[in-house]
């Protein structure tokens, strides 16, 4: 996304010296004023948070996905000086308590903001979170960012605006699929299925409320002036706590249920390839998700460990993005010297990843070298302790003298007393006299 500050409106075709995009935005014609203006479309954002907190499985599935890109923990990568001053930064403005609701917004309405609040001397004093579902942008026909703004209502009950400028709001968005600003966010592409499984749910209560499973008592060759006597005879039995109730009779009494409890096993089947269906969407394994039984996992588990870990990868690198492009520079730290990286989250590929490291070693890799590249991955590795190019050099040239000094002057293993090669070339293949 790129950010314009201090624009004119009324002189948008003199803006800048630049080719500007000739592409015109598919929001174009949804601005309430042209070239620049408001775009209102936001709505939709408050309906997919509202469906999400409606549904306590989706609710759980985004929590699932927020978690795992979170706990693995991020690095800064760069000059140690500016590492340092960014780490006491995110410290100060409580980053990683911020990030989770910041992560939560991304992936439920596909775009979260940060407001940096600044102190007289411009120095950031606060990372606040507003409602993703409630900021509009200020953009051109082209798509680009002026601003952005969120609508309020006045003491005197009027109509007025918060806006803020480029320098005081950080955008993040992920998984941009279209050209659209505000996007398809998951909670449209599944509202079919939601609907089903809501009206799912309703007739279940509805069947339990009105006690469907209630018993039915049909009397055999009962008149209709004995059905009175029988009706008390029932109520009295459900009224009764304690003792036996007996009765006697030549009538027989049957009890009989209209509706069982295997009406459930059709709409449960139901239930639970709906919620299949809402995984799939949102790319969360139904093993991680806890929704399979522990007796049909085998190498499944496994796979999906790795599908998840795809997923949280490509929201990472999204998120990384934005931080290092967008957040770093409005937090007065230089984004040529330092960067913002993701740790993996996986022991596995940490077991992987030292594997390989070793194997370059051995193969004759410099281990400080070995560990910035690892680093520059998102681990966390001690790349002073290790030795450097140099060390290295001089600790081979070290031993090559340690050898020299031990040989005895007998030695075999002297330059001089070498094997020498007699072959001939030139006498190679002739007949010997």
């Amino acid at each position: 996304m790129k950010i314009i500050e201090n624009v004119n409106y009324n002189n948008y075709s003199k803006l800048y010296n630049v080719i500007r995009s000739k592409a015109e935005s598919p929001n174009a014609g949804s601005l309430d004023k042209k070239p620049i203006g408001s775009l209102k479309e936001n709505r939709k954002l408050a309906l997919a948070q509202k469906e999400i907190l409606a549904d306590d499985e989706i609710r759980a599935f985004y929590s699932i996905l927020r978690d795992a890109v979170i706990n693995s923990g991020y690095t800064f990568i760069g000059e140690e000086s500016e590492v340092k001053k960014a780490e006491d930064i995110f410290k100060k403005l409580k980053f990683r308590k911020r990030f989770k609701r910041l992560v939560y917004d991304a992936l439920s309405t596909l775009h979260a903001y940060a407001e940096i609040e600044r102190s007289k001397g411009k120095e950031p004093i606060a990372l606040n979170i507003p409602n993703s579902s409630a900021i509009y942008p200020q953009m051109d026909i082209h798509g680009k960012i002026y601003g952005f703004r969120q609508d309020i209502t006045t003491d005197t009950g009027g109509k007025d605006y918060i806006e803020w400028k480029p320098n005081e709001m950080c955008h993040f968005t992920i998984d941009e699929s279209t050209a659209d600003y505000f996007g398809v966010t998951y909670v449209e592409t599944m509202k079919q299925i939601v609907d089903i499984k809501h009206d799912i749910l309703d007739y279940i209560s509805y069947l339990f409320k009105t006690n469907a499973f209630r018993v039915h008592y049909h009397g055999k060759n009962i008149n209709i002036d004995e059905l009175e006597s029988y009706y008390d005879l029932i109520r009295s039995q459900y009224e009764t706590n304690s003792g036996i109730i007996v009765t006697v009779g030549e009538e027989e009494l049957i009890g009989r249920r209209y509706v069982t409890e295997d009406v459930l096993i059709p709409l449960i089947d139901m239930l639970n390839m709906l919620r299949n269906r809402i995984l799939t969407l949102l790319r969360v394994p139904p093993i991680i998700a806890g929704t399979v039984d522990n007796s049909n996992r085998s190498n499944s588990d496994v796979q999906a460990d790795t599908a998840l870990r795809n997923r949280i990868k490509a929201i990472q690198e999204d998120l990384e993005d934005d931080i290092n492009f967008d957040l770093l520079p409005l937090l007065n730290i230089d984004a040529n010297k330092v960067e913002f990286k993701f740790r993996e989250f996986s022991i596995e590929e940490m077991k992987s990843i030292t594997d390989i490291m070793i194997k370059i070693i051995q193969a004759g890799g410099i281990p400080q070298e070995v560990a910035q590249w690892t680093t520059k991955h998102g681990y966390d590795m001690p790349i002073n302790s290790l030795p450097s190019r140099e060390e290295v050099k001089e600790k081979e040239e070290k031993k090559i003298e340690e050898q020299k000094v031990k040989l005895d002057k007998n030695s075999n293993l002297h330059p001089s007393r070498e094997k020498q090669d007699n072959f001939k070339e030139k006498d190679y293949g002739k007949k010997k006299e």
